[in-house]
């Protein structure tokens, strides 16, 4: 006889992970990247204003992209390569805010200073060790009491238990907030 247990921990989040990005459009690649790096500037320092550590603040995603007009394919000519009439930046900003208070403020301040894309609010926690703890235990004590009823089996059809031979933490993982 296989008994098993199972166990579950709920966790209420003490964090809110974001992901901000900033878009810039300009006829140069370069006045597109100095609009976006402006702007991205002024976001980082508002972040750091609201007491975001710089460990919680990281960049990503950084691209420059050309944009194009296609010319009209007219029957009968020889098509026409495609012009570039401008440069699009993107520049991404993962935060993590520990202090869910002030979640609202962080992203409205985001928003005025040129954040205009984004949001993608995750909420987490920072140690779920104690719930995982939580789990583990539910989980064992879920165990015993079907190798209690094992041993009821057991003695029901005269087998005999013997000692556990294999204890596997399957599916082991971060508890959801809820």
């Amino acid at each position: 006889i296989l008994v098993s247990g199972q166990g579950s921990a709920e966790l209420a989040p003490d964090m809110a992970m974001l992901q901000l990005i900033v878009t810039r459009e300009a006829d140069t690649a370069r006045a597109a990247l100095d609009a976006n790096s402006a702007a991205m500037a002024q976001v980082i320092k508002a972040l750091r204003g609201e007491g975001i550590a710089e460990r919680d603040i990281q960049t990503n995603n950084f691209s420059i992209q050309p944009k194009y007009v296609y010319p009209p394919q007219k029957p009968q000519e020889e098509s026409q390569a495609p012009r570039i009439v401008g440069y699009t930046v993107r520049n991404g900003l993962a935060v993590r805010v520990r202090d869910l208070g002030k979640l609202g403020a962080v992203m409205d301040q985001a928003v005025t200073l040129g954040v205009n894309e984004g949001g993608n609010i995750l909420f987490s926690t920072d140690d779920p060790s104690a719930a995982i703890e939580q789990a583990r235990s539910a989980a064992v004590t879920w165990a015993l009491v079907a190798a209690g009823l094992a041993d009821l089996i057991n003695a029901a059809m005269a087998a005999a238990v013997g000692a556990a031979a294999d204890v596997p933490q399957n599916g082991l993982r971060p508890p959801s907030s809820g």
